[in-house]
This record gives structure tokens, C-alpha cells and sequence, in this order.
């Protein structure tokens, strides 16, 4: 589990440099605004034949950045503007040095943007050959569809990268599983109510547990509200073990 964060697609993206400096006489967009390939953007007049001339750009998609004001000097130390085709982002997830032998190019992993949306799912394409120094970090880095333009640069995320994988007969969610009087357990719904039933457990990552022991595929178990049953138990509120 790393944390991650959405940038804008670096081969996607362009600064909008004047030709000559001059000095802004019109700005025509704005940020968020979309462009076309070839629209004007800003009309310099050049310092030194004093023409106007139009700044345009050579590629279509969002102004994400815009440092250009009708009146002031445009120069060629600074983009103006900065345009981005946002229908893909770059996903970059930050590896931790501990982990950087656990991760490579190729990986599937998912990523989990809120409890009510589904989980996103993509490979790592790319994985720097250096660590960052301040961060003592590596990325690892994927490409995400954008079409929709759901995804904004400057997001942060977890990702859960597969690192291993095996298959197992039975697993619950993380969530089912409970320490009563001293040892691993779920609750088990039947037809008279819910039972205590002990399990013994194996691996498990951060959502599934492996059940080695105590429990068969099938059963229908309590995945949520367990901690109030718990409770009742704990006040001898189960007699037999049963909840009528």
C-alpha cells in the first residue's frame, strides 16, 4: 500500500513561449479554458519592429497554467500559458526504499478514490532507475485513462500494488474477523440468530483474511455491525452462544 499522486501527462503538455518579447496587448483565454490546435491565445506587440503578432499553440487540450496579463511585458523567460491534453495522466506512486525490490514494471494494482466509487485498476509501466533525495523515494509510474476527465493533476490516492499472489479455499474481509477471548472468530448468521464460531487463520493482505480452519466456503458470515455483537456477548447477552 503507497501513496500516489495524479500528474498531468509530461507528453501531453506544452509551454507556450512568445517568439519575441513584447508587450501583451490581448489575452483571449483563461484557465480551464480548451483550445484547438493553432487557436490564438494572446496577441504580443514586438518590442522591436512594435507589430503585433499572435501567440498560438501547437497542441489542443486545457490551460492549466496561465502567467500572461493585457499590458505587461511577455518574455521568453517564462511560459505565458501552459496547455495540457488531460484525456490521459500519469499516475506516479511513490516507492519506499524498503520496497523497491517488491516493485517493478508490469505489476497490476488498484487504487481507491472513495468509499462509495469502484476501485481503478492498471500495470506499472515505468519504474525510475533513482531515488529522490528528499523523499528517498522511487516512482513507479502508470498511465490512466482520463476521458471521462475524472481524474485531476495534484490528487492524491493509495494504490494497492500486487506484489505476490496465491489462492486459497476460504477468505472474509478483514472486517468479519474478531479476537474473542483470546483467539481469532466470526460470527456466523444462521436461521436461530448468530453464532460465535473460532477460526484459525493464515495470510492475509489489507482487506482478506485467510480461514485455515473453522469455517466452510458458503457459510454466511457478519461482515458488518460484528463490534455490537461482540459487545453483547462480552455482557453475557448470548447464553449458549446463540442470539434468539
Amino acid at each position: 500500500q503507497l501513496p500516489a499522486e495524479v500528474h498531468a501527462n509530461d507528453d501531453e503538455l506544452a509551454h507556450i513561449i512568445p517568439r519575441y518579447e513584447g508587450i501583451v496587448t490581448e489575452v483571449f483565454v483563461h484557465v480551464g479554458d480548451q483550445v484547438k490546435v493553432g487557436q490564438t491565445l494572446a496577441n504580443i506587440e514586438g518590442d522591436a519592429s512594435l507589430s503585433v503578432y499572435p501567440l498560438k499553440t501547437r497542441i489542443a487540450g486545457t490551460v492549466i497554467s496561465k502567467h500572461i496579463t493585457r499590458g505587461e511585458t511577455a518574455s521568453r523567460d517564462r511560459a505565458p500559458f501552459v496547455i495540457a491534453d488531460l484525456s490521459t495522466v500519469w499516475l506516479d506512486i511513490h516507492v519506499f526504499q524498503r520496497d523497491l525490490l517488491k516493485v517493478k514494471e508490469g505489476q497490476p494494482f488498484t487504487i481507491s478514490v472513495g468509499p462509495d466509487l469502484p476501485l481503478v485498476s492498471g500495470k506499472i509501466s515505468y519504474m525510475a532507475p533513482v531515488v529522490d533525495e528528499t523523499t528517498r523515494t522511487a516512482v513507479a509510474r502508470a498511465v490512466l485513462d482520463n476521458s471521462d476527465r475524472f481524474w485531476r493533476p495534484g490528487m492524491f490516492v493509495t494504490a494497492n500494488v500486487r506484489v505476490s499472489a496465491r489462492t486459497v479455499g476460504v477468505a472474509v474481509p478483514a472486517s468479519a474477523l474478531f479476537t474473542i477471548h483470546g483467539s481469532d472468530a466470526v460470527f456466523i448468521a444462521d436461521a436461530h440468530g448468530f453464532e460465535v464460531r473460532e477460526v484459525s487463520t493464515g495470510s492475509r493482505n489489507s482487506g482478506l483474511v485467510e480461514i485455515t480452519e473453522g469455517l466452510q466456503a458458503g457459510e454466511t458470515i457478519v461482515t458488518q455491525g460484528g463490534f455490537t455483537l461482540k459487545a453483547e456477548l462480552e455482557k453475557s447477552s448470548f447464553g449458549d452462544g446463540h442470539n434468539h
